[in-house]
């Protein structure tokens, strides 16, 4: 039972604008409803409100049989099904139901009750035959049945959809408000969102809820809706699709009546923290084995650039003569693993970031559990490759502009590395800039490691060499008195900040969403 609800939204500092005008309404279980009104009616917003999403910028209260329960009450035994399905789409369909039994279904549970369960919820929606394909070559009805599936291994008392037929033609469109129509026949309270349905697909629901500029126009069963806009004065033309008769209609307040089941109290999460990470760890380290762009190339084009580069500055560490040619090559390499890695994550991360939103607000897991499992997933890799900038860059920017802002970040950090500009050259004012540069402590990590550590005198093939002693050759640079793990203290700083910079754009990310 949504009571008295109006939702506000911020339109400058000092003033709001409201979307949604004291609403109330009921919704039965056993009954497939819909949410109707035009572009901008606030259908969007009153669902978030209804689901729990959204808990910002809101009065009312929702009762469920005449109690009233919080937004988190609400998540706990409900689910949302958004608009868009974003999936981990290098998994295969029985993969990703595997994945989200881990996730919502008790650690007690035997496995092959688990699989029995999957399969039964895959046979219910027509997803049989796609079971052992990858979720990225199903088609649009299929994700759509797919994300249904997920969500109905904890069997929930009330979903919630977000226009479920949006971008399915009309065949896709019927099979997937049939199988909601079986699921509320079933028991639960189903409500949705949907758009100028046909009027096949509308006779399908059993009530509906109509909204105009924020304002309930009528809630009820569909079959009354004719008889009581025909009281009011509004008639609807013979042979005329009465979904489209309601869009016309002018805004008029009707009051709605109803109740959904009770709530029980426990836990967020399924599974503790621990067995979160575990499941997540399991599900990240197969995709990153999976993917091509991000795992298998990237290995290959480094494998591949390591001979060439091998090939090309062969002998030359050991020349004194050829000391520039060998640091310009350790320089090369450090820039290449930086930014080869480091735009993959940029590009890749922010589709995954939707699936994970989506995911922790529907209680499967905690962000500091996916974070922590990230990390660990993608442990081998940040060894070698800056994921946590790209990671980062990807949480804060779209793709387009995370490229952009990721040359506007580094590329002054590459200039105080203290190759380009010796660190005795620069300014005394900007000397605090090459502390924080971590190209600067991976150059001299890697001179450190060539030239230092007490190395004889290099070889010299020529009539004399400048640079014949190591020693020498780092003091050119000002590094001659510089230590290693001071080195990689300052990188390993980096990586700690990056990470708790990760986990808090996360959890900002969330915040601002709702």
């Amino acid at each position: 039972h949504a009571r008295t609800f109006k939702v506000y939204v911020e339109k400058t500092d000092n003033e709001w604008i409201v979307i949604l005008h004291g609403i109330n309404g009921k919704f039965w279980s056993g009954r497939l409803t819909a949410i109707m009104g035009p572009s901008g009616s606030g259908k969007s917003s009153f669902l978030n409100v209804l689901s729990g999403f959204k808990i910002n910028g809101i009065t009312g209260s929702i009762l469920v049989n005449g109690i009233e329960r919080s937004a988190e009450e609400i998540r706990r035994k409900s689910c949302y099904i958004l608009q868009d399905c974003y999936f981990m789409e290098l998994l295969t369909t029985r993969e990703t139901m595997n994945m989200a039994a881990s996730f919502q279904l008790s650690p007690k549970i035997r496995f092959k009750d688990k699989q029995t369960m999957i399969n039964d919820i895959l046979e219910l929606l027509g997803l049989t035959r796609s079971a052992d394909t990858r979720v990225k070559k199903l088609s649009g009805g299929e994700k759509k049945r797919l994300s249904i599936a997920q969500e109905l291994l904890t069997n929930p008392p009330v979903m919630f959809f977000d226009e479920p037929t949006s971008g399915l033609d009309s065949s896709s469109s019927l099979q997937v408000i049939s199988h909601l129509r079986s699921l509320a026949q079933g028991g639960r309270t189903i409500v949705c969102i949907i758009h100028q349905p046909s009027s096949r697909l509308f006779e399908m629901f059993d009530d509906l809820y109509l909204l105009s500029e924020g304002k309930c126009l009528y809630s009820g069963p569909i079959n009354d809706m004719t008889a009581v806009f025909q009281e009011a004065g509004f008639q609807c033309p013979q042979y005329y699709n009465r979904a489209d008769f309601g869009f016309m209609l002018s805004p008029a307040y009707h009051t709605l009546y109803p109740s959904v089941e009770i709530l029980s109290e426990g836990s967020r999460y399924a599974l503790s923290v621990w067995r979160q990470m575990v499941v997540l760890l399991r599900r990240s380290s197969k995709c990153t084995i999976r993917d091509l762009h991000l795992a298998q190339l990237r290995v290959a084009a480094h494998l591949v650039i390591g001979l060439f580069m091998g090939g090309v500055f062969y002998g030359v560490g050991n020349e004194a003569s050829k000391v520039a040619s060998n640091t310009a090559c350790l320089v090369f390499f450090m820039m290449f693993i930086f930014f080869c890695n480091l735009f993959p994550y940029v590009h890749s991360f922010p589709s995954e970031k939707r699936v994970v939103m989506r995911e922790h607000l529907n209680n499967w897991y905690s962000l500091e559990a996916y974070h922590i499992a990230k990390l660990l997933a993608e442990f081998p890799l940040q060894v070698l490759c800056p994921s946590a900038l790209g990671l980062v860059t990807g949480t804060i920017v779209k793709p387009q502009m995370g490229v952009f802002v990721v040359c506007i970040v580094s590329l002054p950090l590459l200039l105080f590395s203290g190759f380009y500009l010796r660190i005795q050259d620069m300014h005394i004012s900007i000397h605090w800039l090459s502390y924080i540069s971590f190209f600067r402590h991976s150059f001299e990590a890697m001179m450190a490691c060539i030239y230092g550590y007490d190395r004889p005198n290099l070889k010299c093939s020529e009539a004399y060499c400048h640079f014949k002693s190591p020693k020498k050759f780092l003091g050119e640079f000002g590094m001659e008195h510089n230590v290693y793990w001071f080195d990689m203290l300052g990188l390993a700083i980096w990586i700690i900040i990056l990470q708790l910079l990760l986990q808090l754009l996360l959890h900002i990310k969330f915040r601002i969403s709702r």
